[in-house]
């Protein structure tokens, strides 16, 4: 059975990315600037986090969706790419600082994943009887 292994690995790759950087987010306020939480923009920080790691954990489950099952493969594929806009968005509006300019590819990885996902279809084999 033929599997869009490229999809399911960009994806993959994509979603560990987003987590790692809704991780290092939390806390890249108190690496920086140990009187950040002074100015009130805490609270703002581990909601973009949020927004990054919480899409990041639905894009690693559902690319094993798109892997193994066909009947909702597309589906699967829909939603990933739809996580990875709004980790995106996330990304972008926090505030990407040289820690995570590493994990910034995260959400294009998982949205390349994604379209590649819905656009698989398996090969025909034509047989000479």
């Amino acid at each position: 059975m033929e599997r869009p292994t490229v999809a399911y690995y960009l994806s993959i790759v994509g979603g560990s990315f987003e987590v790692l950087a809704g991780i290092t987010n939390a806390f890249q306020p108190r690496l920086y600037y140990p009187f950040y939480a002074i100015y009130g923009v805490e609270g703002g920080s581990i909601i973009f986090s949020l927004l990054i790691a919480v899409p990041g954990l639905v894009i690693l489950f559902l690319s094993q969706r798109v892997f193994s099952s066909h009947k909702i493969r597309r589906i699967s594929a829909i939603v990933v790419i739809g996580m990875s806009v709004v980790s995106l968005w996330g990304v972008l509006e926090s505030g990407v600082f040289l820690i995570q300019g590493l994990l910034l590819p995260g959400p294009y990885l998982s949205f390349a994943g994604g379209v590649l996902g819905l656009l698989w279809r398996p090969s025909v084999v034509e047989s000479t009887v």
